[in-house]
């Protein structure tokens, strides 16, 4: 194996695998017989979902010629187009997440005003849909799809501020519901990178919805946040926090 270089190539239209320019070098096996095995785990390198033909690269000595090899349902041979042709890869995407409708919203506790966000909740929005249809566009943050839902009671004053510790989006963004189906929302808004935002409309003591997405739904992965009470100032007292001096 040492003077062999290997490659899996992959191509999203079945041509001459010589045409192709995705190629991914293969790691050495074991030798079987008077061959050098090679493998690749090309699902992984491909990443993303669709069907793909793949077909094998050897060159011996970096000389820079090439022969391709094709799959037979006796094993496979150069590649030829005819007997020895692209073997066909399909890759399906996992599940969405649990929470990708509001019928499966995840609940989630309003902490204290204050409290620094002790146990934030993990929003990963990498294989989630959109949610038109049951609950409409929000109106702000250029919603395109992959939300995320969660649900809360709101405060006494109902407002309810959302704390983004980690910001793998580029906004995140947020809308609240009295209920699912329910296509107008009571509030929106978001923030680009870490930060607060507040949304407010509702009432003290009831259940509602919270619809989190990404600005546009270009950047995926993990984010983190957690909801926080609004800070209420004593009746009679302007300043909640006084010093004494």
């Amino acid at each position: 194996g040492t003077l062999i270089n290997a490659w899996f190539g992959y191509s999203t239209t079945d041509t001459d695998p010589a045409t192709w320019t995705n190629w991914v070098p293969g790691v050495f096996n074991v030798p079987v017989g008077n061959n050098d095995e090679y493998w690749l785990d090309l699902s992984a390198a491909i990443g993303t979902p669709g069907t793909y033909y793949y077909a094998s690269r050897f060159e011996l000595d970096a000389a820079g010629y090439y022969r391709y090899g094709g799959y037979n349902a006796g094993g496979g041979g150069f590649w030829d187009g005819v007997t020895n042709v692209s073997g066909v890869l399909t890759i399906v995407p996992p599940p969405p997440p649990s929470n990708d409708e509001c019928s499966g919203a995840i609940p989630v506790t309003v902490d204290a005003y204050g409290s620094g966000c002790p146990s934030p909740t993990v929003a990963d929005n990498t294989w989630a849909t959109g949610s038109e249809a049951t609950n409409g566009t929000p109106a702000c943050n250029s919603y395109a799809g992959g939300d995320l839902w969660y649900s809360f009671t709101a405060p006494a004053d109902g407002i309810v501020n959302v704390s983004v510790t980690v910001n793998n989006f580029s906004t995140f963004a947020g809308a609240i519901y009295a209920d699912c189906g329910d296509m107008v929302e009571i509030d929106c808004n978001g923030v680009y990178g870490v930060g607060q935002f507040p949304l407010t409309g509702m009432t003290g003591g009831l259940t509602y919805y919270l619809r989190v997405w990404d600005w546009g739904n270009n950047d995926l992965g993990p984010s983190e946040f957690c909801l926080e009470a609004n800070l209420v100032a004593t009746p009679g007292n302007d300043c909640p926090d006084p010093i004494i001096i």
